[in-house]
């Protein structure tokens, strides 16, 4: 009888643990954190565009990186920036002091969006949007009311605001025949060799690049793909900024 119970309390932590590993983040959770696949940037980044008069920044321990870019007052303003990938999320506060309905246009389609909420809550999802046609995609929030801002969770890089850049919704940004081996040499020594489109390789140099002048996530997911080995839909190798002593890209043609 007690090594039936053992069993079951077994089965019980097994089947819960499982469920954690897989659950997703949806709006409304609150994300401290950025999920595999996503690279998080903090409101502050030099990319990201707020017009208008009344912003300021708020500096509290629940924020993420200890600050928000927000407003209060009633004039029109704007959020901008461009980025690439195929998903993004907003993480903000939400809560009953917030403004009910804003203005978000996404490769200059409008979606609903809000952050307003009767529960109170830090680093929350308040709005996401996944599978956008590879490439790079603008995004502007014009509000006439209170509205903040604490991060913003890609899989790609953040760019700065450009009106010019189109995208026509579900179709694919034309593909790039080329490729890369991209070596990454660590400050111990090791290094880590991908096989990437030159589009991949691309978006890693401009990420390390925007992390050496100050604005960026410390560490960049690079996608596996061949190398994944295991029942996994994908696998990313994670590289930490301070740790990259040297990279290396020779170019071949896939023709």
């Amino acid at each position: 009888m007690k090594k039936l119970s053992t069993l079951f309390l077994l089965s019980l932590i097994l089947l819960f643990g499982f469920n954690q590993g897989v659950y997703a983040a949806t709006v409304g959770d609150s994300l401290t954190f950025p999920e595999e696949g996503w690279n998080r940037y903090d409101d502050t980044d030099s990319h990201i565009q707020y017009e208008g008069d009344g912003w300021f920044k708020s500096t509290n321990g629940t924020f993420y990186n200890g600050s928000e870019t927000l407003t209060n007052d009633n004039n029109e303003k704007f959020i901008k920036f461009n980025f690439t990938g195929t998903k993004i999320r907003l993480i903000t506060t939400v809560s009953i002091w917030k403004t009910q309905n804003y203005t978000l246009s996404l490769d200059g389609i409008e979606y609903p969006y809000t952050q307003y909420n009767k529960r109170s809550a830090f680093q929350a999802i308040s709005f996401e949007k996944t599978g956008l046609p590879q490439g790079e995609h603008t995004l502007i929030i014009k509000t006439n009311g209170a509205i903040g801002m604490d991060a913003f969770d890609i899989d790609g890089i953040l760019k700065t605001y450009n009106p010019d850049i189109k995208n026509t919704p579900g179709q694919d940004t034309p593909k790039d025949i080329g490729r890369a081996i991209l070596v990454v040499t660590m400050d111990t020594g090791l290094e880590k060799e991908f096989d990437l489109s030159m589009k991949e390789v691309n978006d890693f140099i401009a990420w390390y690049e925007a992390k050496q002048a100050g604005s960026g996530t410390a560490s960049y997911a690079i996608n596996k793909h061949k190398n994944n080995i295991g029942p996994f839909s994908s696998r990313n190798y994670y590289v930490i900024f301070n740790k990259i002593l040297t990279f290396e890209v020779s170019e071949y043609s896939t023709k």
